[in-house]
């Protein structure tokens, strides 16, 4: 017999606390875009940094990565801790390597790009880009059944890999941004595309890898129209002031966006006027 709670499939439940967990696992600990700047450092984060940078500069293939900007957040990540920052990059050195990362975004995604859409064009008011995502597009499940699931978690791994590429490129267009953000539309998600037992690894992968991959690199992820009976388990748990859940009040989430974000940088389920 199927436990329910608040009307809903307890799996259903189980699956949506996985997917914020996820959501979590990449903005807590989000700083704000001013202490992401050297020139702000004390003095004892001053000498951290000069020497994890000494000590990181052999290993470090790729010009961004020996910028301070990209080297801080390891360490703001451990708490400035040198030791544990320098661990926790060499394992993203051997996660970037052995996955490939350098080339993934000349890889043939076609067939994931149709399936499995999103959209990193928009920037917010900031001039941080932004990543969109339409949940009810996204058929976790199918993935699943067809044996798929190490190439989705590889295309998720592209998607936050040219989220954090689209910073980059901005702030070396002269643009002084040091995070992006996200808005996820959770209409439509449910348990057969979402919600099966095989489809939990494929959330907490991505979270995990974005948190212990991707430190620091974002500003804030907004949820829109998650269901109703959600709302007063998951805001409590879960709401910060970088990770935003809103039901299907469609006023309550548009303000919000709309101090965020330029109606016609959004599309119309994110309730703007951009028409491409």
């Amino acid at each position: 017999m199927s436990i329910r709670i608040v009307g809903l499939d307890f799996r259903l439940l189980n699956i949506l606390v996985y997917f914020f967990l996820s959501c979590a696992g990449v903005v807590y600990g989000a700083e704000n875009e001013s202490s992401n700047n050297s020139s702000t450092l004390t003095e004892v984060q001053k000498k951290a940094l000069e020497k994890f940078k000494a000590q990181m500069m052999p290993n470090l293939e790729h010009e961004y990565m020996k910028d301070d900007f990209f080297l801080m957040r390891w360490l703001k990540a451990k708490d400035w801790k040198v030791g544990d920052a320098e661990t926790m990059l060499m394992k993203n050195l051997q996660w970037r390597k052995q996955n490939r990362m350098d080339s993934i975004q000349e890889e043939n995604w076609t067939d994931m790009m149709r399936e499995y859409p999103y959209q990193i064009d928009v920037v917010d008011k900031q001039h941080r880009p932004v990543g969109t995502l339409s949940a009810k597009k996204w058929d976790i499940r199918r993935a699943v059944s067809q044996g798929r699931v190490p190439r989705l978690q590889r295309y998720m791994y592209k998607m936050l890999d040219e989220l954090n590429t689209k910073l980059y490129e901005t702030r070396k267009n002269g643009t002084n941004v040091t995070q992006w953000s996200a808005i996820i539309n959770a209409d439509g998600f449910g348990l057969l595309k979402h919600a099966c037992p095989s489809c939990i690894p494929v959330w907490v992968n991505f979270g995990n890898s974005a948190s212990e991959h991707y430190p620091g690199f974002v500003e804030s992820i907004s949820v829109i129209n998650v269901p109703r009976p959600l709302i007063r388990i998951l805001r409590p748990i879960f709401a910060t002031d970088s990770l935003k859940i809103f039901g299907s009040d469609k006023g309550a989430w548009m303000k919000y966006l709309d101090e965020k974000i330029d109606k016609d940088q959004r599309r119309a389920e994110f309730g703007g006027t951009r028409v491409n």
